[in-house]
């Protein structure tokens, strides 16, 4: 079966399986589905709106796995143009950290860029005084988006703590400037990362499912040094 049929067919059944992955006798599937270190991309189309710099994001999930050759191809002044917007900037490619994704955002159409196709299924906020493209590490932005991001009980995450005590779990892994970097390499990030003064990194196996939800619509995102990207989350240290 060619890979994009595994991508659509992974991504339904997650859909449909959400609660405890069910079949649709309701009985427990055996083996639990999950996207966890599948590859994806994102194009990002900014620009200029009263309230500040707004980015729409545009994700290769679960159309394809961003095959590199076309991902490469992507003219971004084309990009900026089909969009009309001021820049397009690229995201990845990336790996997904979790085990599944329940979205009930409506997706606003999709789009070739090339012959890459890709779905848009979120904005991305940013302040009116913030530079053109993507923050700095450590720095948050605001995603609007209403989605729940799964990791099954038994698995390993990957969290940033700030200096307050929030606590951000990682969502995926970027390979756009660390190319060689692997899932394996993430639970020893923290010897590699330059973590800023009163931030924590930490590797822990999860003793019960974990959800991790958007706030009111708002998903609150930051990265690390290596663009790994994590998601504020309402934990509270033990």
């Amino acid at each position: 079966m060619a890979l994009k049929s595994i991508f659509k067919l992974a991504l339904l059944s997650l859909l449909l399986n959400s609660s405890g992955v069910f079949a649709a006798d309701n009985t427990q599937v055996s083996e639990r589905v999950s996207i966890r270190d599948m590859r994806y991309c994102e194009i990002f189309g900014i620009s200029r709106t009263s309230n500040g710099l707004q980015s729409a994001a545009f994700n290769s999930f679960p159309l394809n796995d961003c095959p590199q050759d076309e991902w490469e191809a992507i003219d971004l002044e084309g990009v900026s143009s089909q969009l009309g917007a001021s820049l397009a900037t690229r995201n990845g490619p990336r790996y997904w950290t979790m085990d599944f994704i329940v979205s009930n955002t409506e997706t606003k159409g999709q789009e070739f860029f090339g012959t890459l196709e890709m779905r848009h299924g979120a904005t991305v906020l940013i302040a009116a005084s913030a530079p053109s493209g993507p923050s700095g590490p450590y720095s948050s932005r605001s995603v609007e988006r209403d989605t729940e991001f799964h990791f099954y009980k038994g698995t390993p995450v990957f969290e940033l703590i700030d200096p307050d005590g929030k606590i951000y779990v990682m969502q995926s892994y970027s390979v756009q400037h660390v190319t060689d970097q692997s899932f394996a390499d993430l639970a020893s990030l923290d010897e590699r990362i330059s973590l800023p003064s009163g931030w924590q990194f930490r590797t822990r196996t999860l003793v019960e499912d974990l959800v991790v939800e958007d706030i009111n619509g708002i998903a609150t995102v930051t990265q690390d040094d290596f663009r790994n990207t994590y998601q504020l989350t309402t934990l509270t240290l033990d």
